[in-house]
């Protein structure tokens, strides 16, 4: 089955950078949602994600020449959405904020 285009792009990218996520909105926020990860769980998860993409960015700087190059990196959005409940009173969430030891 090909995920990618070129053909052979995906196995290339996965040989250089490790396995990496394909598809959509790699970050699970439903779990986070229904509360199946805590906060922290949901942070080392978004890191875990922004440093594939970091590594994917890497690899195509070092062999693109010419052109442009676009990388959308999603982390701060996302996790600005899932975390806005924390600042507004009137959220529809009624979860507290789980302090935890860092």
């Amino acid at each position: 089955m090909t995920i990618s285009y070129p053909d052979g792009y995906a196995k290339e990218l996965a040989e250089d950078c490790g396995l990496f996520h394909t598809q959509g909105m790699p970050c699970d926020t439903w779990a986070l949602n229904e509360e199946a990860l805590d906060e922290k769980a949901f942070i080392e998860h978004m890191d875990d994600i922004l440093g594939e993409k970091k590594k994917e960015l890497s690899f195509e700087m070092n062999r693109t020449s010419a052109g442009i190059l676009y990388v959308y990196f999603e982390t701060s959005d996302t996790v600005q959405h899932m975390f806005w409940r924390y600042t507004d009173p009137k959220a529809l969430s009624t979860r507290r904020i789980v302090r935890t030891k860092t």
